[in-house]
């Protein structure tokens, strides 16, 4: 039974992305490129936040003028701090620590638009591997004072992974995919992250429908040496593919990130789609998937981070 274009779930608006339990046929290749970008109402927000930053901003380049005022002024007379003068510097410090927090995460969720080649091979019944290209853009403010100006940053990713089959019946699949990712971010700092994935898989044949389910469970550390982030990632993936090749799907995916003390911490993204699968003969050994779908991504901590928008895919079978 045949629902690869659907299951593999390399069409988000994500950065990274995950294949699903499903394998292709041997020596059968799944082509995919997708481009996502963010709606006006998202772009709105971010507006919002940006104003915010800049003033923010503007408060901590205050607070660091009156630090060195104080720090000034005893080295001006050659004396050292009155106690009154630590408590007002440490107060400044601590207000400074808040404030940066604060504006390192208004830069957050500044996502532009997103787009990905993917590709997986059918090594055998049992194998497939494949790849990933990606490339997202964000657009945000930066400072110092006076001059606050906008910038795109571009992140850049090559995923490579691997997928067995541990097992197969009438109706379910589980497989095995590790997983590697290079990713850069604005051409200067470089990450690699190692994946390990569990993937199960439910269909069923009715009369004039098809419906299947996916879970899958996603462990992510960097490897080494290379310093970042421990994350876990919960998906679920369902639909109705009807005999004559629409397709509707519900997709979820909820990610948490150990000890990111950020609106980053704890993220959850759905997505919405039809499709269309049209094939040139009768075995449907080519085909390619049209897909329109509307995404949503919204962080657990801070529930005012959010983005959402229109994603296009197309999918070929060679």
């Amino acid at each position: 039974m045949k629902f690869l274009l659907i299951f593999i779930l390399l069409n988000l608006f994500s950065f990274y992305s995950y294949a699903g339990a499903w394998l292709p046929q041997v020596g059968e290749f799944k082509i995919g490129f997708s481009y996502g970008v963010v709606d006006n109402k998202t772009k709105k927000e971010q507006e919002n936040r940006d104003h915010i930053f800049i003033e923010l901003r503007k408060e901590i380049s205050s607070l660091y003028n009156k630090k060195y005022e104080i720090e000034n002024e005893a080295y001006t007379e050659k004396r050292r701090l009155y106690n009154i003068e630590r408590a007002k510097l440490e107060k400044i410090k601590n207000n400074i620590e808040i404030l940066e927090q604060i504006t390192a995460d208004l830069s957050a969720f500044n996502d532009n638009f997103f787009n990905s080649i993917d590709l997986e091979y059918g090594l055998s019944t049992q194998e497939s591997f494949g790849m990933k290209i990606s490339y997202k853009q964000d657009q945000t403010s930066i400072s110092p004072m006076p001059l606050y100006k906008k910038i795109k940053l571009d992140d850049k990713l090559i995923a490579v992974f691997y997928k067995y089959k541990l097992f197969q019946s009438k109706e379910f699949i589980l497989s095995l995919q590790p997983n590697f990712h290079f990713s850069t971010h604005n051409n200067r700092s470089f990450s690699k992250y190692f994946d390990i994935g569990l993937m199960l898989g439910h269909s069923k044949q009715k009369k004039k429908y098809s419906l299947y389910s996916e879970i899958g469970v996603v462990a992510r550390t960097p490897f080494y040496n290379n310093k970042g982030d421990v994350s876990y990632v919960l998906m679920f993936n369902e639909g109705t593919k009807l005999n004559n090749g629409f397709m509707v799907s519900n997709y979820t995916e909820y990610e948490h990130i150990v000890n990111k003390k950020s609106v980053y911490e704890s993220t959850i993204y759905d997505q919405l789609a039809i499709a269309k699968e049209i094939c040139f003969d009768v075995k449907k050994s080519k085909c390619f998937t049209t897909q329109v779908g509307y995404f949503w991504k919204e962080s657990l901590v801070e529930r005012t981070y959010k983005i959402s928008g229109p994603i296009f895919s197309l999918w070929l079978n060679i």
